[in-house]
This record gives C-alpha cells, sequence and structure tokens, in this order.
C-alpha cells in the first residue's frame, strides 16, 4: 500500500501554460518550455496529483471553456493555479455561452485557485465563472475554489430556472434518474466575485429542487456534505448574492456581500432552499437594493429545517435583517445574536407558512435614514408558533412603527409570542409592550473604526477611532481640484480595467485603458473632496486606505470572534477592502447629501415612478414602493452630480506617469 503511493505521487507532474511566450508543440512540463493555449490544456486526461500552473500576467482570451480532465484521489488532488509574478493570470471569454469559464463534469478532488475569470457580452446568455455538473455521476468529492477573482460574467437577470443557473460559481446536479448523485466536501474560500449577473454563488440539484423535502427517503442519497463557504467579498450582483441549496449541516461564514438585488424583482441577499441544520454566521450583508419584495439580509426560504441564522451584521438593506419565506414543514429556524443597522422596510417578516422559527436577542439600531417597521407578520397564513422576543432596539429614526398594519382574516391555527422587547431612544409607534430583557445575551461586536453609535454604549463597545497618519500615503503623481493623487490609486484602477483589454495590443490600447483609469481615479477625487468638505472620516481614511486596512486585519488576527463579533473576511487583501470600504463610504454621503444638495419632491418622485421602468413599481403601486423609488431616484442624482463634477474637475498628472503606462 505504502509502495503504490510513493509511485503515485513520483508521476505527478506540473504543467504549464503561457499565453505570451508558450507552444503547444512544447513538453509544457517545465516554465522555460510552457503551453500555450486552453485547447492543449482540454486535450489531456490529468491524474492524481499533478498540478496546471498558469503564468501571471498572462491573458487567455478565449471561445472556450477551460475543461481539464480526469479526477484526483483524496488526500492527493489535481490543482489548477498561478505561477510566477504579477497579476493573476486572467481567461476572459468572449461571450461564449452554455458554460462556466473553468467547467468540471462528474469529476472530483480538484483544487482551483489563484485565477481571475470574465465572460462578458453585449447580450444576455447562459454564463458562468466556474461550474461544478454532475449527472448520473454517484459520489462526486474534494472540490475546492480559493482564492478566484470571477467578474463581469454576462448572465441573465430573471427569476425563472435558466436565470438561476448563471452565476459567478455553481454547483449543480442536473440529472440523477439513472445513478444518485450528490456532493462532498465542497470549499468556496477567500474568493472575490463582483459584476455578476444573475447571481454569486448558487447550489442545487435540479432533479430535486421542486419536488422532494430534506431529509425524505431520497435525502441521503443526494444531500450535499461538508460545504463550508468563508471568506469571501461578493459585491454589485444583480440578484442573491448566495443561493445555498442541499445543504445537511453545511456552514456558510465570514462572508461580506454589498450592492446586490439592484435589477428587477430584486431578492435577499443570501437565503436557503432545500438545507437542513447549515449554520449561516459572521456574515455582513449591506446595500442590498432591491426594487420590490425581498431586499434583506437573510432568507430561510422554502425548505430549511433547523437552521441557523447568528453572529452577523445587516446594515442599509432595503427590506430589513430578515425574512421567512419558508414551508409549512418547516421547523427549529432560529435567528439569533445578529446586529441590524439603519435597515429599512420591515426589519423582521414571518411571511409564508412554517412549524416553528424563533428570532431572538438580536440589537437593532434605527437611525434618522430610515422609518422601518420592527415586525411584519403575514397573518394570512399559518405559523404553528413564532417568536420575537428578548431583542433590543435603539430608535433614533423619525418614524419607526412597531408592526405593520394587517388588513384580513387572521390564520387562527398561528401561535404567537412577542415578549420581552426593549425600545429606547425615540418613542416608536404603534402598540407594544415595552419590557426589560436579559442584558448579557448581547454580546460586543465590531464593525469597523470610523464611527460609532448608542448600540455601542449599551453593549460596552470600545471603539478605537481611525486617525490617519502624518507620514507620506505613497507617490504623488499629480493632484484632482488639489486633492493629492497617489500612484497605488492609479495602479488599482488600471488592474480593475485590465480585463476589457484582455487580447487587444498597441499604444492606442494601453491610452484607453490609461485613460478610463484616469476617469475612474477623477470620480473617486471628487466624492472624496465632497467627503471633506462635509467633514467624514472617510475622506482621511480613503487617503490612507492602507493604514486602515492594515489595522482593520491586525484586529481580527488578534481578536477572537468568541470575545467580540466581527463580520466578513479573517483577513482583507487591498483590492478587496478598498471595494468594501467604499461602497460604505458612498452610502455614508448619500445620506448625508439627500437632505439637501440631493433633496427629492413628491412631484420628482412620481415621475421617476413612471419613467423608471421598474416592472414591480406599477404593480405594487407608488406608496407601497416610495422606499425603491426614493433610493433609485437618490443613486441616479447622486451618479449624476458626480460625474457632472468629475467632468469639471481640474487634473494634473504628471507628463512622465502618463508615458510610463502607455508607451
Amino acid at each position: 500500500m505504502v509502495l503504490c503511493l510513493v509511485v503515485g505521487i513520483s508521476h505527478a507532474t506540473n504543467y504549464y501554460v503561457d499565453s505570451r511566450n508558450g507552444s503547444d508543440r512544447n513538453a509544457g512540463t517545465s516554465s522555460a518550455k510552457p503551453w500555450r493555449t486552453i485547447a492543449k490544456v482540454n486535450e489531456m486526461n490529468f491524474q492524481a496529483g499533478d498540478s496546471i500552473l498558469f503564468g501571471r500576467g498572462a491573458m487567455w482570451v478565449t471561445g472556450e471553456a477551460l475543461r481539464p480532465q480526469g479526477s484526483g484521489v483524496k488526500g492527493n488532488p489535481i490543482v489548477i493555479s498561478a505561477y510566477g509574478e504579477g497579476a493573476l493570470p486572467l481567461i476572459a471569454g468572449d461571450g461564449f455561452v452554455g458554460s462556466g469559464v473553468v467547467s468540471l463534469y462528474n469529476q472530483s478532488h480538484w483544487v482551483i485557485s489563484n485565477l481571475e475569470l470574465t465572460n462578458w457580452a453585449e447580450t444576455p446568455g447562459d454564463r458562468r465563472g466556474v461550474e461544478v455538473k454532475g449527472a448520473n455521476g454517484g459520489l462526486l468529492q474534494g472540490i475546492h475554489l480559493k482564492n478566484l477573482v470571477i467578474h463581469h460574467i454576462k448572465g441573465i437577470v430573471g427569476q425563472d430556472t435558466k436565470a438561476k443557473r448563471t452565476s459567478g460559481v455553481a454547483f449543480v446536479v442536473t440529472h440523477d434518474q439513472k445513478r444518485a448523485t450528490r456532493f462532498d466536501d465542497l470549499l468556496v474560500e477567500g474568493c472575490h466575485l463582483y459584476a455578476i449577473e444573475n447571481q454569486g454563488i448558487v447550489l442545487n440539484n435540479e432533479v430535486f429542487e421542486k419536488v422532494h423535502y430534506p431529509g425524505d427517503e431520497t435525502w441521503k442519497d443526494r444531500m450535499f456534505t461538508g460545504v463550508v463557504i468563508r471568506n469571501n467579498v461578493i459585491h454589485d450582483i444583480s440578484k442573491n448574492a448566495m443561493i445555498i441549496r442541499m445543504t445537511e449541516n453545511g456552514v456558510v461564514e465570514h462572508n461580506v456581500c454589498f450592492r446586490t438585488a439592484f435589477m428587477e424583482h430584486g431578492g435577499n441577499t443570501i437565503f436557503s432552499r432545500n438545507v437542513r441544520g447549515t449554520v449561516f454566521q459572521y456574515n455582513e450583508g449591506f446595500l442590498n437594493r432591491s426594487p420590490d419584495h425581498d431586499g434583506s439580509l437573510y432568507d430561510p426560504d422554502i425548505n430549511s429545517p433547523k437552521t441557523v441564522w447568528r453572529y452577523s451584521y445587516s446594515h442599509d438593506n432595503s427590506q430589513g435583517m430578515v425574512w421567512f419565506c419558508t414551508d409549512r414543514r418547516d421547523d427549529g429556524i432560529l435567528v439569533y445574536n445578529n446586529v441590524s443597522e439603519d435597515d429599512h422596510g420591515f426589519l423582521v417578516y414571518f411571511n409564508y407558512s412554517f412549524k416553528e422559527a424563533k428570532v431572538f436577542s438580536n440589537l437593532f439600531y434605527a437611525g434618522p435614514s430610515v422609518r422601518p417597521y420592527f415586525l411584519r407578520v403575514n397573518k394570512k397564513n399559518c405559523h404553528e408558533f413564532y417568536s420575537c422576543s428578548g431583542n433590543m432596539v435603539w430608535n433614533d429614526s423619525p418614524a419607526l412603527t412597531f408592526e405593520y398594519p394587517y388588513k384580513g382574516n387572521v390564520n387562527t391555527k398561528s401561535k404567537r409570542e412577542v415578549k420581552n422587547n426593549l425600545f429606547l431612544g425615540n418613542p416608536v409607534q404603534g402598540e407594544f409592550r415595552n419590557e426589560p430583557v436579559d442584558w448579557t445575551r448581547f454580546r460586543r461586536f465590531h464593525r469597523g473604526f470610523l464611527r460609532a453609535n448608542m448600540l455601542d454604549t449599551l453593549v460596552g463597545n470600545r471603539i478605537q477611532l481611525f486617525e490617519p497618519g502624518q507620514t507620506p500615503m505613497g507617490e504623488v503623481i499629480g493632484k484632482v481640484n488639489g486633492v493629492p493623487v497617489y500612484r497605488h490609486e492609479l495602479e488599482r484602477e488600471l488592474a480593475y480595467c485590465r480585463w476589457e483589454f484582455a487580447g487587444k495590443k498597441g499604444k492606442n490600447a494601453r491610452r484607453a485603458l490609461y485613460r478610463q483609469a484616469i476617469d475612474r481615479v477623477v470620480l473617486m477625487k471628487v466624492q472624496v473632496e465632497e467627503m471633506s468638505r462635509r467633514k467624514m472620516p472617510e475622506a482621511a481614511a480613503a487617503m490612507d486606505i492602507e493604514r486602515l486596512r492594515q489595522m482593520e486585519n491586525e484586529f481580527r488576527k488578534s481578536t477572537s470572534v468568541r470575545d467580540v463579533m466581527w463580520f466578513g473576511p479573517q483577513q482583507y487583501d487591498a483590492g478587496t477592502f478598498w471595494s468594501f470600504f467604499w461602497a460604505g463610504a458612498q452610502e455614508e454621503l448619500r445620506k448625508r447629501m439627500v437632505e439637501n444638495t440631493l433633496s427629492m419632491t413628491t412631484e420628482e418622485l412620481k415621475i421617476h415612478f413612471e419613467k423608471g421602468g421598474e416592472p414591480a413599481w406599477p404593480k405594487r403601486g407608488f406608496d407601497y414602493a416610495l422606499k425603491a423609488i426614493r433610493t433609485s431616484l437618490l443613486d441616479k442624482k447622486y451618479s449624476e452630480y458626480f460625474a457632472e463634477k468629475a467632468a469639471r474637475a481640474t487634473v494634473e498628472i504628471e507628463q512622465s506617469v502618463e508615458k510610463m503606462y502607455t508607451e
């Protein structure tokens, strides 16, 4: 047995691929003589222990998916990763459909890491970043995706099955009638997903989805086990950041998701369907922009028994912290020890029928910019038992209402427990009992170093506010309206834009890339200028972002989540931290500008309602959709305001800089 293991390892081979100096006539087994094309990789059947390594800094514009063949074995997977120095290898689909940019089919034991993947087009289509498919394949195991950057995947925006297949990452069983098929040991860790239509991460068994129930006679042969999704940054997703299906005792933790559900129909940021016993924890979700129903951070959706939703941070979402879109058989759903701040809409919504669900020991803060309802119950549906107890709310809102008014018949089979909720701050509208709570239930939490509010005081948070350093923040290469521009800012935007110019060569392409990056820098700078004028701490932080990132990472490294809850990934790299920080900074600026610079009249809102083009608005009516209409118009005004400021900005960039990046 030992001899066989040694022989197996000794035959493992490293294969190298480089689009710049490779040749498919090479053996590909050394970095000095790599292969050149995706097609060459697809010809091979790889063995356990083999590695396929793509050159850093190289780019492939391809009309076919990367479809490497073969499977590894437990403890000895096949690896796809990068070698050399520089930017991640970029595999850019040219718009091809029907596949992921990387595709596995009925394969096991692969570790895929350190790639950048795109597949954009003018028209929607059946596209994914990474797809892992099973069909009558039995037990498929050991697929690990790590440190991937997946973005600009042009899928299909919508609600139907075809649209819901399009995503950044998909683990899907399409057929299993001949042979029961399921996944085990799935990992998605440390990935950055953004600018994706329709969803971020998707898991599903399409045969099971609408027919069966977790725990029934078919579950054992179809459930996905050993599923871990952690430390991912997911943003600018047209619908849901994640749809978690088929998991038995899975874990979804330390992810941060923002700017989601902003195109048609909406959607909750993270939701489950056909899962059992799965835990969602230490996640952060904000800026869900749903123009319709849904729009919360969490949704225990249809067939989600015994799921746990805890230790997470929901803020600035269009429809609260949690919606229950459950099934009448669902029981044991627990939502506790979460923090909700400045969420709009219905902070807690017991919607579809279920057997049992409890929401308890959560902290809520309603600030001056929101007018939410604390609780909404769809009373025509049967909730055999629901509890909303032991929560604490601090209200600085001018119009926080305890419960959304219900008109119609009430289901007499429902049983309700709403007690021991404590409301502090401004008086809350509606009829409710304000009762004491057990203060020891509330845990300390950390949500950054830029600001604090009354929740911090109540739970004893000790906030060390960020102070920018006095030393130089980097090499100054120019100015925008007198505000310094640093080289790292330009290079960050060049890296963001480079995918659009993959495959394009020559001075004209380099100039176009440089011009686009400069435009993005200018737009950012005029917003920072506005933040500074309004004395926002984000202005100084944006100029010294690396120091703030180091401060945040050090806190996460040195502080146990058992002592102080912190949310999102264990460590941020420079790119993901800027995206996370900048989204929050812009939202804070919008809040401050809406009362004066970007104020909106009722007449303007009604005009936007008529011309906004959202199919849900006419269906719901102006009054019901007013929050979404206001948000949409505010975003439009915000963009137009700063586009105009950027167009009029005085931009001075050193000539040597342009020459360096364009010649």
